[in-house]
């Protein structure tokens, strides 16, 4: 986790060691315990708010939602404390005029809002909100 927390070190690295923790999480969840996943996913807020590692942090995140290791929708679901504490680094995502961030946000939320759906339901207006100003008549 150290070097997860780290900001001086190469972006190459960065972008495996968060999807090391993503894997991580996704088989060992259980016995890391709640504290340690809540210093992980404190980490991940903190990437996707950095231009050079949002991508690595968006797809870690995907990853550990569709807990994609075990590959069924059955799967355990993996505790986070408070998913919406991601919410405001999506909207800002959502905002910047990049294609490929759009689709990897969207495909991110849409995985959360799946598998933490009671947790994040009382966020359903404002993720909708934030999803229809991308959405205009020309669309439909």
């Amino acid at each position: 986790m150290e070097k997860l927390a780290r900001v001086n070190i190469d972006t190459e690295v960065k972008h495996c060691c968060l999807l090391t923790a993503s894997s991580l999480i996704s088989t060992s969840h259980p016995i890391l315990g709640a504290q340690v996943l809540d210093q992980y996913f404190d980490i991940f807020v903190d990437r996707l708010n950095n231009e050079l590692t949002r991508d690595a942090a968006l797809k870690g995140l995907t990853m550990i939602a569709a807990n994609s290791l075990v590959g069924s929708s059955s799967a355990p679901l993996i505790p986070i404390s408070d998913p919406s504490k991601f919410l405001p680094s999506f909207f800002d995502l959502l905002k910047k005029q990049q294609r490929q961030l759009h689709l990897n946000t969207l495909e991110t939320l849409d995985a959360l809002t799946s598998r933490y759906a009671d947790q994040l339901a009382s966020h359903a207006q404002s993720i909708q909100s934030e999803i229809q100003l991308m959405i205009s008549d020309e669309d439909l």
